[in-house]
């Protein structure tokens, strides 16, 4: 099994520069892989992505696709399981899943669907690949095959997700009944996913028929070429098969109207903002304003606001801000961005004010917690900032950005040992275990703090060190 689960890793680490030429990645029988080499397996590919230019370390679109993919979880067999989901910055329409609950969504399928049902929908489908256990099931019906063989395959599945000549040399490479067996169970798994996908759908009051329509939609999208198909289909085969099951499914189901919610679509302006250069954006949302070419005119105008920002245009910005805020004044991301803004051009307590008031409204925004501290140690309270994080914290116990902010508050503070001590949490929380040591070491090195400040550090470098331990003895 130990053996097993590091082919896999070296494996899926190998191929993860490209978050797009990952499997969809179910998990298996706990007889091959146990539940916690799962995780640590999963773990390793997101030290790895994250390492990446590709991942998008934004809050607020991340903190949406979560609340999205917590509402489908909570209705799905996994309901009892963490399932974490995440956001690589790539055009193209995709979605994957990785061990351990990991879940990733391109800013391209985020941007091409047509409705937020859509997009659940996606969602959906990679939840189900989790929960019907899919790549650990076949793991398991390839283990009397031997490691070489069933490396080649793994490797041409890897390369089977893109285009090009890299696919056609592993598929040459590897033994061609393996690949005929994966390809079966492509098949196999795929239907399966879409039947759970649509039950979870169903279950969690999105539209249904959006299953259809997303796969109709990708059909019209490569017809002309399957060359150049998108990413989506590429990696989820006989999708003519499957939107034939999923019609046959739906006969029945009658039409339901589910409303896009106002957050589906400011995150789509606020990728949008991202996409070009920050001038380019600026223009565009400003000729979406000026010709009412919008389906929402708070989202065009927080795309605008946003693109001013990225463009350090603050007093334009504040403009637009304000502008968004006479809009809608109750959304917690209208408010982190109105408030973000008017910190950054200077009128810093109406900025903290309205993080204030967004807070005691919605406690529970992560994105609003971390604009809130920055834009204290912004404005120069970064003991206020230090107060405000220990009790955030202790709520966002595995939350790294948190604990980088408060390293950073620390530093501006003049409490290297704390300074140190936090940034060592930063790295264990993101998957960097040495790299948390080298921080508690040099926190101890230090000499400011009190004894019970340097007890704890002792205990935690202890545990740290025991941990690296017991990693390298598996």
């Amino acid at each position: 099994m130990k053996k097993l689960a590091l082919f896999f890793f070296y494996v899926f680490v190998a191929n993860a520069a490209a978050a797009a030429d990952l499997p969809s990645l179910g998990d298996s029988e706990d007889s091959i892989v146990s539940k916690i080499d799962r995780r640590q397996l999963g773990k390793a590919i997101m030290y790895r992505l994250r390492k990446s230019d590709r991942y998008l370390d934004d809050p607020e679109i991340e903190g949406y696709i979560n609340r999205i993919g917590y509402r489908l979880v909570s209705n799905s067999p996994v309901a009892a399981e963490r399932i974490e989901f995440f956001v690589i910055s790539d055009r193209s329409i995709n979605a994957f899943a990785l061990p351990g609950g990991f879940i990733g969504v391109h800013t391209g399928l985020i941007q091409k669907v047509r409705s937020e049902s859509e997009l659940a929908s996606v969602l959906a489908h990679e939840i189900a690949h989790v929960s019907q256990r899919h790549i650990a099931r076949m793991i398991a019906s390839q283990k009397r095959t031997g490691m070489a063989s069933m490396a080649a395959l793994a490797v041409a599945i890897l390369a089977s997700r893109s285009s090009g000549s890299a696919s056609a040399a592993a598929i040459t490479a590897a033994q061609a009944g393996l690949i005929q067996n994966k390809l079966n169970f492509s098949r196999e798994y795929e239907r399966e996913a879409d039947r759970i996908g649509l039950k979870i759908i169903r279950n969690s009051s999105f539209d249904e028929h959006a299953v259809e329509s997303f796969l109709k939609f990708m059909q019209r999208t490569t017809e002309s070429s399957v060359a150049g198909a998108p990413s989506y289909m590429r990696t989820h085969p006989f999708f003519y098969e499957r939107l034939a099951d999923i019609q046959n499914r739906l006969q029945n189901s009658p039409y339901k109207q589910v409303p896009d919610s106002i957050d589906f679509k400011l995150v789509r302006a606020r990728i949008e903002a991202q996409t070009d250069f920050p001038k380019k954006s600026v223009e565009h949302f400003k000729n979406k304003l000026s010709q009412k070419n919008y389906t929402s005119e708070v989202a065009t105008a927080y795309g605008l606001t946003f693109s001013f920002y990225l463009a350090r245009e603050y007093t334009e910005a504040k403009k637009m801000a304000r502008y968004m805020m006479r809009l809608d004044s109750q959304d917690p991301m209208v408010l982190g961005l109105a408030a973000e803004t008017l910190v950054k051009s200077g009128d810093v307590a109406d900025g903290l004010g309205i993080f204030e008031r967004a807070l005691a409204d919605f406690p529970n925004r992560l994105p609003l917690v971390i604009g809130y501290a920055k834009a204290l140690m912004d404005s120069g309270s970064a003991l206020k900032a230090v107060d405000f994080l220990d009790k955030q914290i202790f709520k966002y116990k595995n939350e790294s950005r948190l604990f980088e902010l408060q390293s950073k508050g620390y530093a501006l503070t003049g409490n290297k040992l704390l300074q140190h001590r936090a940034q060592a949490e930063a790295y264990f929380h993101k998957g960097e275990l040495s790299s948390a040591i080298e921080q508690l070491e040099i926190a101890k090195l230090n000499g400011d703090g009190n004894f019970f400040e340097k007890s704890s550090l002792d205990a935690r470098l202890k545990q740290f060190i025991e941990l690296r331990e017991a990693l390298k003895s598996r």
